[in-house]
């Protein structure tokens, strides 16, 4: 055999380290390019949600509260109550058909009044 068939000892070894840190560099930089994309990812899913969020309270700007509602139908409630008082109080004495028209117009008006307020708010 000639002296080039063989290698020393002291090459084989660096060139198995060389190898080696080499295909460790390439797995270190593949591990960060992953990171990277994965962060890159994070990110852009943690944007969607926010602005999701912001569209949702958004929308919940537009809802009536529950109070807000409770309170106007108590108002309708209210005046209902007054009218139907009326109507007993006369003891059918006035035209049915004037008193229709009146609760009519009352329950119109009242409702007009809840629909331009969830409207406006």
């Amino acid at each position: 055999m000639t002296d080039r068939e063989y290698v020393s000892l002291k090459e084989y070894i660096d060139g198995r380290f060389n190898e080696l840190d080499k295909r460790l560099t390439d797995r270190f930089l593949a591990s960060d390019k992953a990171i990277v994309t994965a962060a890159n990812t994070l990110e852009t899913r943690l944007q969607h949600l926010n602005e999701f969020r912001n569209q949702i309270l958004e929308e919940r700007s537009c809802y009536a509260r529950k109070d807000e509602v409770e309170l106007r139908l108590c108002g309708i409630t209210e005046k209902l109550d007054s009218i139907a008082k009326l109507v007993s109080f006369s003891g059918g004495k006035t035209a049915g058909k004037e008193w229709a028209i009146g609760i009519f117009i009352a329950i119109a008006l009242s409702l007009a009044g809840f629909v331009i307020t969830l409207v406006k708010g």
